[in-house]
């Protein structure tokens, strides 16, 4: 089943739902972010197309880590389209996608995109360590791990 949302119709969604795919035309990312929750808790969310939203930066990818079933996503007519590295930074970050902007992911194109952000994802790593047990007093490395 798919569902079509637009604006700030996220309502229409059901924890229960058996939908397996999302179309989001004109919703705003911040409002995408504010929705992602109900995305999450869609058991059967496979397929996300996103088209008219204002994404247009590599930083709000991250924002669509927690969809973890997601084996499709789709950018159409975003800011970031248009960015080189959108596709490997998407496929670095969301790694169980299979298809991305319609075109079937390889192994090779996710090993290109883990080795062009492998040293990003080193740095955040380390960072995230510091920061967490300055402040934090630990739990660093379980974050970390996340990046």
């Amino acid at each position: 089943h798919v569902a079509h949302i637009y604006g700030k119709a996220f309502d229409v969604l059901d924890r229960s739902s058996t939908v397996s795919s999302v179309v989001l035309k004109f919703v705003s990312f911040d409002r995408i972010v504010e929705g992602l929750s109900r995305l999450k808790a869609l058991p059967n969310l496979s397929s996300l197309h996103i088209s008219h939203s204002d994404l247009n930066n590599l930083i709000q990818i991250n924002h669509l880590v927690p969809l973890t079933g997601l084996t499709s996503l789709t950018l159409e007519e975003v800011p970031l389209r248009s960015s080189s590295l959108l596709r490997p930074y998407t496929l670095f970050r969301l790694p169980n996608l299979s298809e991305f902007n319609g075109q079937h992911v390889s192994s090779r194109d996710r090993e290109q995109a883990n080795s062009l952000f492998a040293s990003y994802k080193r740095t955040v790593a380390r960072v995230l360590h510091v920061d967490r047990s300055d402040t934090s007093g630990g739990g660093g490395a379980t974050s970390a791990a996340r990046v």
